[in-house]
């Protein structure tokens, strides 16, 4: 069983390696005939209720997703409707297309949501415009925090939007304009972040490794935990 630790609150996912030993193949939609169950004891152990509780933001549908493509079918067909009904609370529309092939595969009947997709985009589009504009205008003023607060607003939406690889082009850029140690520590930790979803991990230590120099026993203890 593999232990290891979560990229978003650092939780223990010992759970998961154990609950799913011994899988099933997966089965047909909660629709249809029955599904299959695997026999081994540990499985029947696993709850997912309780287990996805732990997790929030983006690292909650991850392990949904995860869990959504294993091969044991009460699980993953459990979990495959939970993301796809957690996922458009959100701005991840490349994260419901996902869900969505796999339930296309999966369930005959499910209908793709082109609509919420395509108004998800939009409304993410005009919004990335609006605040490029913003940025914009406020470099003009050379204050270095009004800049710094520009990126950091861009970084948290791209973020949301699960657009990961600009998140951190972006998050990078607010090293230039920090006006106080807080301001370093959050964006080191923002690029842990990011680089542990995006298996990034030259830049999870590089980021990790100046937190490490902190004498604040908190800051010290997170970025120890990423490491």
């Amino acid at each position: 069983v593999c232990v290891c630790v979560c990229c978003v609150c650092g939780l223990p996912l010992c759970t998961m390696g154990e609950a799913m030993e011994g899988v099933a193949p997966i089965g047909k939609s909660p629709g249809g005939s029955s599904l299959h169950h695997a026999g081994g004891s540990g499985l029947h152990q696993f709850d997912l209720d309780s287990y996805i509780s732990a997790f929030t933001g983006h690292g909650r549908l991850q392990r949904l997703l995860f869990i959504a493509q294993s091969n044991n079918a009460e699980h993953s067909n459990e979990a495959l409707e939970m993301a796809l009904q957690e996922v458009k609370n959100t701005r991840q529309v490349a994260s419901y297309l996902t869900l969505a092939d796999i339930a296309c595969e999966r369930w005959p009947n499910f209908e793709k949501d082109d609509e919420w997709a395509g108004r998800t985009l939009e409304e993410s589009e005009r919004r990335k415009e609006k605040l490029d504009i913003e940025l914009n205008d406020i470099k003009q003023s050379l204050i270095r925090e009004s800049v710094r607060m520009a990126l950091e607003n861009q970084c948290a939406f791209l973020y949301d939007c699960g657009d990961l690889k600009q998140a951190s082009l972006v998050c990078a850029k607010m090293k230039s304009y920090h006006t106080t140690t807080k301001h370093a520590v959050d964006q080191a930790l923002m690029m842990v972040k990011i680089g542990l979803e995006t298996d990034n991990i030259i830049t999870v230590n590089n980021y990790a490794n100046q937190g490490l120099e902190s004498d604040d026993p908190v800051v010290y203890s997170a970025f120890s935990a990423a490491r």
